[in-house]
């Protein structure tokens, strides 16, 4: 499915109607998902990163609100999102949203989890300060 069949007019109705004011997390037919789970398989097989990050974008403010019980499409999404950032080199695109990750995984309770991806945030902030110190000492 080439991007530009992706119905992203579709996808943002959904991401608004999941981000809805006093929606109860978790509160809705999971059938809803079917679109997005198929946008997000399209976009993974076509190795599109820009609209996977375009995509996560979208749904930040679901993906950041309140627990949304961990949906598999959700964290598909954001872990299409890390590695697509990273394969375009945008590695403090990639910090930022392991740190989301780490931040909504330990919303959950899942603390091992979120303290091991926190840490994976903290190195690459800390490759990327390498890389640029190394940058402007070869100025």
């Amino acid at each position: 499915m080439p991007t530009e069949t992706v119905d992203w007019a579709e996808l943002q109705q959904l991401a608004n109607k999941l981000q809805e004011p006093g929606r109860p997390a978790g509160q809705f037919d999971h059938r809803e998902l079917i679109p997005l789970e198929n946008s997000l398989r399209h976009l993974q097989e076509d190795g599109d990163d820009q609209s996977l990050i375009k995509l996560r974008e979208m749904f930040a403010g679901f993906i950041l609100g309140e627990s949304y019980g961990g949906l598999p499409v959700v964290d598909a999404i954001n872990s299409a999102a890390i590695q697509a950032a990273e394969r375009l080199g945008d590695l403090n695109l990639a910090g930022q949203y392991l740190f989301d990750l780490g931040n909504k995984l330990h919303q959950i309770g899942r603390h091992k989890e979120a303290i091991e991806t926190f840490e994976k945030a903290a190195n690459l902030v800390v490759y990327v300060n390498i890389l640029n110190t190394e940058w402007l000492l070869c100025r």
